[in-house]
């Protein structure tokens, strides 16, 4: 029994995480958005290429 509850509040963590994660990347979106309708374009490109370079150094310490 022990070990089904060990499970289960690993699952809710993990979805915990996942859920957090979610709404991190959905803020990202729309500060994108955001500069493109202010046609801020050099400034959503550098966003992204900064984005991207932080998603490229998790990935690879990985």
């Amino acid at each position: 029994m022990r070990l089904l509850q060990q499970t289960i509040d690993q699952m809710k963590s993990y979805a915990d995480g996942l859920r957090a994660q979610t709404h991190e990347f959905k803020n990202k979106l729309y500060v994108i958005m955001s500069l493109v309708q202010l046609e801020q374009y050099e400034e959503a490109i550098r966003f992204i290429e900064e984005e991207a370079v932080v998603t490229e150094s998790f990935f690879t310490k990985a």
